[in-house]
């Protein structure tokens, strides 16, 4: 019996290989070292978000989005790990301003890892007490618009003052839900760790926004694991290399050389 085998992917095995070597060189040389990275400007949002929140005595709403731990296997884990580190982050900044946190989300397989990370950031704060995860997770349901709807409910039952979308939460519905915390003058902010379709939508719509890798660069640096840093710096290297190549392919092409260009098609 023979085993069919896809062809035509050469190239992408190849880069394949490739970034896996300079992603494992990274984390061996350099994953013990913690690399300064430049501060973003979203992560200084959150703490004047939840400080506007405290003094408008109102909750804010915090979601990790559509994606469940079913997906982990996918290119959205990375993204994941993102969004709950920033999480962390910012539950711990609501504790600090003793201004109620409401998490929601359709996935009943996150809630133990959500309930340990606010129980975590309470307890940081020394305002455990404050802590009372029955009103404060909220799991919907798990198709997409029928937690969009729910999640509507909470922000206007509620009247946030700010929204925070650490991952994505679908289009359709993740339209109205933002244009509906924007009318009742909820501060917004997004960060997209993985892909979407939706980036200008959501970008036009949010006070502040977070996108690719500079969303995963955020909860790099707040997860404060040298590993992830050189993870994402490996990956930057390689961005920069796959740039530098298409230019040097495309300039070889004008003098009538087109192995490179040939190549990576």
């Amino acid at each position: 019996m023979s085993i069919p085998i896809r062809t035509g992917l050469t190239n992408q095995f190849i880069y394949f290989i490739i970034t896996f070597v300079a992603i494992t060189i990274f984390l061996f040389f350099f994953g013990k070292k913690m690399f300064k990275i430049r501060n973003m400007p979203a992560l200084d949002a959150i703490d004047e978000m939840n400080g506007r929140a405290a003094e408008l005595n109102r909750p804010v709403h915090v979601t990790t989005g559509m994606t469940s731990w079913g997906a982990m296997q996918t290119a959205t884990a990375v993204g994941q790990i993102a969004a709950f580190s920033i999480m962390y982050k910012v539950v711990r900044s609501a504790a600090k301003y003793d201004v109620k946190a409401i998490y929601s989300s359709p996935n009943i397989d996150s809630v133990a890892l959500v309930q340990e990370i606010m129980e975590s950031a309470y307890r940081a704060e020394g305002k455990l007490d404050r802590y009372n995860p029955v009103e404060q997770i909220q799991v919907k349901s798990p198709y997409s618009y029928g937690w969009q709807c729910q999640v509507l409910d909470i922000i206007m039952k509620n009247q946030v003052a700010a929204n925070f979308v650490l991952s994505t939460i679908g289009a359709g519905g993740g339209y109205a839900l933002m244009e509906t915390a924007n009318r009742i003058g909820a501060i917004q902010i997004m960060f997209i760790t993985g892909t979407s379709a939706e980036v200008a939508w959501f970008a036009a719509i949010c006070d502040h926004t977070a996108l690719g890798p500079e969303g995963l660069g955020c909860g790099a640096i707040l997860s404060g694991e040298p590993e992830q840093i050189a993870t994402l710096i490996g990956n930057d290297v390689l961005s920069v290399g796959t740039i530098a190549i298409v230019i040097l392919a495309s300039i070889l092409q004008q003098f009538g050389n087109t192995f490179l260009m040939g190549y990576m098609k």
